[in-house]
């Protein structure tokens, strides 16, 4: 659950590196801990977030905002891994697109809840 508060300025570390730490931050939100995605969530616009529910959230701020609503219902036990479908670094530009697939304990639910 602790993410390097300095993720992004360790020049050392490869892609492949942040994205084993960005999967592990994201097995931390859906056990219902903010905190380290909160850590490495950019504080300025422009910001993009597209929760489970299908909506699309814009602003930096909004965005922390709807992230740490959004872990409020998930709870302990949950489990995901990325599948990565693409990704790409140079220098200090990067980005990847995939799914994330989970399994998920939720607030008020007897059952878990497969999320894609």
């Amino acid at each position: 659950m602790n993410a390097p508060k300095d993720l992004f300025l360790q020049p050392t570390r490869s892609f492949q590196d942040f994205l084993r730490t960005r999967e592990r931050i994201s097995n931390d939100y859906i056990n219902g801990h903010p905190e380290p995605l909160a850590d490495i969530a950019t504080q300025h616009d422009p910001a993009t977030f597209f929760p489970p529910g299908g909506t699309t959230v814009q602003g930096a701020a909004e965005v922390s905002t709807s992230q740490r609503q959004g872990a409020q219902s998930f709870r302990n036990g949950s489990t995901g891994q990325f599948e990565i479908m693409q990704s790409a670094s140079s220098g200090t530009l990067a980005f990847w697109t995939g799914v994330q697939h989970a399994e998920v304990v939720m607030e008020g639910k007897d059952e878990r809840v497969s999320m894609q």
